[in-house]
């Protein structure tokens, strides 16, 4: 298949360990995405609902998602007219591992969160909370007072552990995903076999569905095709495998790559960097 038409985006490591950002402009569309950071994704005002992977959610003020690294998402605007207020904290995994302890794991709670739901609606005290440290986490980020780096520090830490501990608490209930039933299980199947050869034909014929109306369905869901799916799923699969220290060459052939040369070509395209660069990047 002809890589030339890429719609899927993988966002590269940024400079800063983390960031807050506020936005209350609506944007564009965009194709499913994914990046290497953990993303606690704050709803504030809107019309709007958010996909991530099989699932997808219908947002109200008050909704708070994790979304970890590596899971494929994209927001779908109701309404461009409309106002669409959220309030978006990164987290750098290499961050966490500075903030974290033996006695505090944060990274697996953080995985053991969004495993069993993305999305987990707050109660208005502990909402305003949340929202009021991150603010001030903006301010500290913005300015350049003596200690900023440790204050930095100290307000990640506190946001991070406050997440886990609302979470938690049972006082603020998830709420499951809507889901659609064909692409949900296509999504799921290829996301548990992405290692192994994965077709167009093979799936229709999985699914009992023709290639046409399956690549229609999963259009709409993902704005991608399902070939991009499936290289980003594994590209994203290797860099994950080259943070844990495996060589490029390991990586290629346990994500599904066919040859080394394919593989090298995906990531680059898909990443802007090698392989060897990504990892030099991660240390």
């Amino acid at each position: 298949m002809s890589d030339n038409n890429k719609n899927v985006t993988i966002i590269n490591l940024p400079l800063e360990d983390i960031q807050v950002l506020h936005r209350i402009k609506p944007y564009l569309e965009k194709s499913f995405e994914s990046h290497d950071l953990y993303e606690i994704y704050i709803f504030l005002n809107g019309n709007a609902k958010y996909y991530i992977e099989e699932n997808i959610y219908e947002l109200v003020p008050g909704d708070v998602l994790l979304i970890p690294p590596g899971d494929m998402h994209r927001i779908d605007m109701q309404n461009q007219a409309r106002d669409y207020e959220r309030i978006i904290f990164y987290i750098r995994i290499e961050y966490l591992k500075l903030l974290e302890t033996t006695a505090c794991p944060l990274i697996e709670k953080l995985d053991e969160i969004a495993k069993q739901n993305h999305l987990i609606h707050f109660e208005k005290d502990d909402f305003d909370e949340l929202i009021g440290q991150l603010n001030k986490l903006m301010t500290i980020t913005a300015g350049d007072d003596f200690g900023k780096e440790l204050l930095i520090r100290s307000y990640s830490t506190n946001i991070v552990i406050s997440f886990i501990q609302n979470v938690l608490s049972n006082k603020n209930h998830s709420k499951q995903g809507q889901k659609t039933d064909l692409i949900s299980k296509v999504i799921t199947y290829i996301n548990d076999h992405i290692n192994e050869d994965l077709g167009l034909d093979f799936l229709a014929q999985t699914f009992y569905i023709s290639k046409y109306h399956l690549l229609r369905k999963f259009k709409n869901h993902t704005h991608s095709t399902i070939y991009e799916y499936i290289v980003s799923k594994r590209i994203i699969n290797a860099k994950r495998l080259l943070r844990e220290g495996y060589t490029a060459i390991e990586a290629s052939k346990l994500c599904g790559f066919k040859d080394y040369p394919n593989f090298y070509k995906a990531f680059v395209s898909r990443t802007g960097i090698t392989p060897k660069e990504y990892k030099t990047l991660c240390k």
